[in-house]
């Protein structure tokens, strides 16, 4: 499996360190680029990373971000994993 992070704060670091120790970590990406460098994958987000990644976990503060990340790439074959702080409503497929 292929497992992509978005947001690499204080929850979503620890979260990526865990998926890399299990070699699970394909992907990852942070509107700080410069928290990317600290992971040996690519830093992708949109399409790319939806083409790169089986599973894309999103540990980011709003909704909204998710949507800029991954506007338009989302298709009935992408799983999301949303950590989120949001309203149900806005979490639902």
């Amino acid at each position: 499996m292929h497992v992509g992070l978005v947001g690499l704060g204080q929850m979503g670091r620890g979260i990526a360190r865990n998926l890399a120790a299990k070699g699970l970590l394909s992907a990852v990406w942070d509107i700080d680029e410069s928290a990317c460098a600290d992971f040996n994958v690519p830093a992708l987000h949109g399409q790319d990373l939806v083409d790169a990644t089986d599973a894309i976990v999103c540990v980011v503060p709003s909704c909204e971000q998710i949507a800029d990340v991954l506007a338009g790439c989302i298709g009935p074959d992408t799983t999301i994993i949303d950590l989120t702080t949001s309203a149900p409503e806005h979490s639902t497929a």
